[in-house]
């Protein structure tokens, strides 16, 4: 069983995945009443997934809120998009986790995906300031060759650092300059290590923040 988060304030806390985002909730609401700021300065974004190697075929169940992107990819060149991003009209208008998404039961329940998958090279959730500097468009991150070009860029970064005091490859990555893009960065992937075969879950992962 795989579980993987990303957004801008990340969240463990459980396995039920509208669980988990009422929980992401209430951690934030205890936060800010620890630090006396309001629950608006919290603004986050919230990316869930859970996979599952069955016999079947990969089991994924997904939940996101906001405009980062959870993405399949399957066959080379193919992927699923795994959730519907929250883009508004003009640049940085989105969609933050609060109470009242669950309070809104069929807004709530549109944003869990299932699909079983046959095969799965990697599960890749993103935020917008890792999707915004790769995908011109809303459309685009529908397109498969764009995900792989992506993935092939960050498969050599998905290594343990050489020393304890080497920065993590993988965080180093997310330090990429692209001119207007400054948004934070978290990225978290779930992928097949070499030699694993489609029958056996995918097995490692990898995440990082860049501010």
């Amino acid at each position: 069983l795989g579980l993987l988060f990303a957004g801008s304030f990340l969240i463990e806390k459980t396995c039920n995945i509208d669980g988990m985002g009422l929980l992401g909730y209430q951690a934030i609401v205890e936060e800010a009443e620890a630090s006396c700021h309001p629950v608006k300065a919290f603004a986050t974004t919230l990316l869930l997934a859970v996979h599952k190697a069955t016999e079947d075929g990969h089991l994924i169940i997904s939940f996101g809120i906001g405009d980062g992107a959870i993405a399949a990819l399957t066959a080379p060149d193919d992927v699923r998009l795994m959730n519907t991003p929250d883009c508004g009209d003009h640049a940085g208008q989105t969609r933050f986790l609060d109470r009242a998404l669950f309070q809104e039961v069929d807004d709530l329940y549109r944003r869990i995906h299932v699909q079983v998958l046959p095969d799965l090279e990697a599960l890749v959730l993103a935020t917008d300031g890792v999707t915004d500097p790769k995908f011109d468009s809303d459309n685009d991150l529908h397109n498969g060759p764009l995900w792989w070009s992506l993935f092939e860029d960050i498969r050599p970064h998905l290594v343990a650092p050489s020393t304890t005091e080497t920065m993590d490859p993988l965080l180093e990555y997310l330090d990429f300059f692209v001119e207007r893009h400054h948004d934070d960065r978290t990225i978290a992937l779930l992928h097949r290590r070499d030699g694993v075969t489609n029958a056996e879950a995918a097995s490692t992962v990898g995440g990082g923040q860049h501010d």
